[in-house]
């Protein structure tokens, strides 16, 4: 848990039963932090499959693990990634960079290039133009042009306060004056879809 950084991973293989700790409880640690990331447990029965269930794991491989029992719990989880958890290509100064959606906190245009903030904290600067950046932005609906040359990813939204988005890392973004109450109202929608998705997904 203390290696362990929220949105880092796409997968977790988690034992059980370990010495000193237990899996179930481990996983729960993990699902507090991190709401996407595939739990996947090893067991040498199902017979936890009840107590494993509120974190909503992926998988269970039952013990002893064969190549053929890993590899087609793989093949699943690349699947669902691929369908679930969409990449977009950025073209930076000397590379390009294909990176799961979620993981880009904010995209604002400055000048000639558009800044990138990952929800690590990290930032990237492609010389893509800021409507290059927001048409491949846009086939997300996580993502929201809150102003002109701003897209946030409304999964890093925390609060929106006297015409601002006040963003997880603290980081502040204006709403637009013109407009503004149909990208609260967007935001709203979504804030009511997730909710909605974590009840289903709860039950």
């Amino acid at each position: 848990m203390r290696a362990f950084v929220p949105g880092s991973l796409q997968l977790v293989f988690m034992d059980i039963l370990m010495g000193g700790t237990n899996g179930v409880d481990t996983a729960r640690q993990i699902r507090r932090l991190d709401s996407e990331v595939l739990i996947v447990f090893l067991t040498t029965s199902r017979d936890f499959a009840f107590e494993a269930f509120p974190v909503h794991p992926f998988d269970y491989i039952i013990k002893p693990c064969t190549k053929k029992n890993v590899a087609g719990v793989l093949d699943e989880a690349l699947r669902f990634l691929n369908a679930y958890d969409p990449k977009i290509t950025l073209r930076l100064p000397h590379s390009v960079m294909t990176i799961p959606a979620r993981l880009i906190a904010s995209a604002v245009s400055r000048s000639h290039t558009v800044e990138l903030t990952l929800t690590d904290g990290q930032t990237l600067t492609s010389n893509m133009t800021f409507r290059e950046v927001e048409r491949e932005l846009s086939q997300h609906s996580s993502f929201l042009l809150c102003n002109r040359g701003i897209i946030l990813n409304m999964s890093q939204i925390s609060a929106m306060k006297d015409g601002t988005f006040i963003m997880k890392d603290g980081a502040t973004f204006p709403i637009r004056v013109n407009g503004q109450a149909k990208v609260r109202d967007a935001f709203s929608q979504y804030i009511i879809t997730n909710m909605k998705a974590e009840v289903l997904k709860g039950e």
